[in-house]
């Protein structure tokens, strides 16, 4: 059948297929047509369906594998569509990352810029008052040589001694001064407060832990870490400068981190005796609502240091030495005679006397290398 009709060539098939149509069509419409008999016609069926066939499984073979080639090429570009959408989103979210980084380097430079010049205004003043001192200093010392010396020992000897060695005092606490205002400022450290790391099991571990965020959000590294007394979930993380600082605490404030079941958060370090006064204000706001006052009636001035209760001064809290001055507002006395507040304070003065001693608490051994 093929090499009768070439076969071979999809072409040569396609002419023959027409040609025995066009034969059929004029067979049926002579009135011979009439005289085939059932079997002729069985056999020209027969013959149509075979080329219907043949035709159909070679399309099919030619088309099989070009249907394949077009669903492995679809199947590659879904999965490179797939690709482009993650790489975008990576990309968007680096970037993201990036342009935060900058900013805070942006606002570390500004910070900088002003805590550079807020120094050097500190240090003329400082310059500008010890050169006042000495010029008195060398005031006194001409009127003294200037004085008449007695060989006998008389009072106006001893008191020119006296003056003598007060002028001597007082330029060495003048000369001591300036030395300790350079120093404070070549040398000048702030601490951050971080908090809710009871999660972590020692202080290393939550030291390396708090060097690792730092790190991987490009923020400055802390200088020196420890803890006062026992670690209990809180560190105190030295820095060079205020900006380091608190770009360190903005980071940990903005990420809300949670260790543990427990909401990490970061603050500047307060000095101790402003820590002192605030937790004793606090501690006496706690008491109050304990025993029934309403939280919202009461407040606590900063500045003043002092409890309110609506418009009344409850109580006011002073440092003096190693203990604290309470003072309390009219017929507020008997509310703070209780053990618990005795207790409070008996808690704050310990710290007071603890930082005369020098300042306590482990530091951390571990020398992180970010």
């Amino acid at each position: 059948m093929a090499e009768k009709y070439d076969m071979g060539t999809p072409l040569g098939g396609e002419r023959d297929l027409k040609q025995r149509l066009r034969d059929v069509r004029q067979r049926m419409s002579s009135p011979s047509a009439d005289m085939d008999t059932s079997a002729n016609a069985t056999a020209s069926n027969v013959t149509l369906e075979s080329i219907a066939a043949l035709l159909d499984k070679k399309f099919d073979e030619k088309l099989t594998p070009m249907t394949l080639k077009v669903d492995e090429l679809q199947a590659g570009f879904e999965t490179i569509k797939e690709d482009m959408s993650t790489l975008k989103a990576v990309t968007e979210e680096k970037d993201a990352m990036l342009q935060s980084n900058v900013d805070h380097i942006t606002a570390g430079l500004a910070a900088c810029n002003i805590e550079v010049e807020h120094a050097k205004g500190e240090i003329q003043r400082t310059k500008e008052q010890l050169n006042h001192n000495i010029e008195t200093i060398n005031v006194r010392l001409k009127i003294l040589e200037g004085m008449k010396v007695d060989a006998r020992p008389s009072g106006h000897d001893q008191q020119a001694n006296a003056q003598i060695k007060s002028l001597e005092e007082q330029i060495k606490k003048l000369s001591s001064a300036r030395c300790a205002s350079q120093a404070s400022f070549e040398e000048l450290q702030v601490t951050a407060v971080i908090g809710g790391l009871q999660g972590h099991g020692s202080l290393a571990e939550a030291d390396q832990w708090v060097r690792d965020q730092l790190w991987h959000s490009w923020s400055p590294s802390p200088t020196e870490v420890y803890a006062k007394g026992d670690f209990k979930g809180i560190l105190f993380c030295k820095f060079p400068s205020t900006v380091e600082a608190d770009v360190a605490v903005k980071h940990f404030k903005s990420t809300k981190y949670n260790v543990g079941g427990h909401s990490v958060w970061a603050k500047p370090d307060a000095p101790l005796l402003q820590r002192v006064v605030q937790s004793a204000l606090f501690g006496a706001k706690h008491l109050m609502g304990q025993w029934g006052e309403p939280r919202s009636s009461m407040w606590i001035d900063l500045e003043e240091s002092a409890l309110y209760w609506k418009d009344e001064m409850a109580l006011k809290v002073q440092v003096a030495g190693q203990t604290l001055n309470i003072e309390n507002g009219p017929e507020w006395g008997a509310y703070f005679k209780a053990k618990e507040w005795d207790d409070i304070i008996g808690v704050q003065e310990a710290k007071l006397k603890q930082n005369v001693k020098g300042k306590g608490g482990g530091k951390s051994t571990g020398k992180a290398g970010r």
